[in-house]
């Protein structure tokens, strides 16, 4: 949800595709196909975050915790 806020269109699809495909298709993109990036005018920190959150493999997804050891969400956090 974060991706699509940010980047305005699915990580697994664009935006031109999104009624055109099958249900058999879209779980196919989300399943074996990569997310795609985030636009590159976005911080390197905030586009790894939300690679790592996009990571398939939950043994390999960020967790809340290490989200929350990220040195910019700590400074973000003790901001408000």
């Amino acid at each position: 949800m974060i991706f699509e806020l940010l980047a305005h269109r699915h990580p697994f699809f664009d935006n031109k595709t999104e009624g055109d495909i099958s249900a058999v298709e879209f779980i196919h993109r989300v399943v074996d196909l990569p997310p795609a990036e985030l636009p590159d005018h976005y911080p390197s920190v905030l586009r790894n975050l939300i690679k790592k959150m996009l990571e398939k493999d939950p043994q390999k997804r960020i967790s809340d915790e290490q989200i929350l050891e990220i040195p910019e969400v700590i400074s973000a956090l003790e901001q408000q």
